[in-house]
This record gives C-alpha cells, sequence and structure tokens, in this order.
C-alpha cells in the first residue's frame, strides 16, 4: 500500500501485492516505481504493470526515485566495490548506467531528477546526468540524511539544525 497526500490529505492509493519491495515511491503523478530484490516494475496508478527491469545479479544496496527516476546503487560490502550506478526514467527505461568503483562507507543516495548524491562517512559525491563524477563536497560528521526541497535545493539534516549545501560548496573531482 503506497499513499500519496496533498497537504497530508491522502489522494491516492495503490494496492501491489506479491513479495516484499525494498523501495517504492511514485515516479510521477501516474506512476509508481517499486524496487524488488529481483528487479525494478513500474506501475500505473491503477495497479496495472507498465514495465518490468530484471538485475544481473544482487539487489541494489541504496535506492532514491524522484522526479520521474529511479537511481540505484549497486555493490557490496561496507565499502562498496565494484560500484555501478544505474539511473531509469519513469517508465522503466534506462537512462544511464555508470561504474564508480570503490566507494568508502555509503551511507545514502539521493536524487534530484537525473542528479544523484552519494552521502559516505567523508562527504557527498554528486554525479551528474550524464554518469559523470561532477564534485565533491564534505558535511557535518552528525549529518543523518539528506533531503531535496521542493525548490531543489540539498539539504543536510543532523540531530540539531539542517543546513543548505549550496552548488559553491561542492570542488570538482579530478
Amino acid at each position: 500500500l503506497l499513499r500519496r497526500g496533498v497537504s497530508g490529505v491522502t489522494n491516492r492509493e495503490v494496492f501491489i501485492e506479491g513479495t516484499a519491495a525494498l523501495r517504492s515511491d511514485f515516479a510521477d503523478d501516474e506512476r509508481l516505481a517499486v524496487i524488488f530484490e529481483d528487479g525494478l516494475r513500474i506501475y500505473r496508478n491503477s495497479g496495472e504493470l507498465i514495465s518490468e527491469t530484471p538485475f544481473d545479479g544482487s539487489p541494489p544496496t541504496f535506492c532514491a526515485i524522484s522526479k520521474g527516476y529511479v537511481s540505484m546503487l549497486f555493490g557490496s560490502g561496507q565499502t562498496l566495490t565494484d560500484t555501478e550506478l544505474a539511473v531509469y526514467d519513469k517508465n522503466g527505461r534506462s537512462v544511464y548506467r555508470v561504474t564508480t568503483g570503490s566507494i568508502g562507507n555509503v551511507r545514502e543516495l539521493a536524487a534530484d531528477g537525473q542528479d544523484v548524491y552519494i552521502r559516505t562517512g567523508e562527504g557527498i559525491l554528486c554525479v551528474t546526468d550524464k554518469g559523470n563524477r561532477l564534485a565533491e563536497a564534505t558535511v557535518h560528521k552528525d549529518t543523518l540524511t539528506l533531503l531535496i526541497t521542493e525548490n531543489g535545493e540539498l539539504m543536510a539534516c543532523t540531530p540539531a539544525f539542517a543546513h543548505r549545501i549550496d552548488p559553491s560548496d561542492f570542488t570538482p573531482v579530478s
């Protein structure tokens, strides 16, 4: 069961039966993205299956669904080795897939459309819509989660405060 609300009022419920999902959210107003152990499935709000994309091997370690895109990070261990970032559109078609190499101490994946942010113990890695490493930024050591506002601003949230991460806080990755 997924509920989508406007101003706290539930206006849509979608029931999908079967195996438990790793992550699910609305990819847009008419489509629901559901990530299962064995693949990505896109449904209409009516529950009708639109597309199914099986995974080659293991399920994703981290997932994010945002603005018509589904982002997934594949890898294993605390330091994700042979890491791959895959981004799909709201219809389940591959937009890009890139090997990022080893990424140490991954804690979270957040996305703003095709732009993907990978939070590690050391900071944030930003990946562009073409799958290129764009830049890195440091975050407070107590950061619990990343939040992307409706205006597309990236926020780092700690137990005591939240602060905006300005694009100028990022430095290019060489």
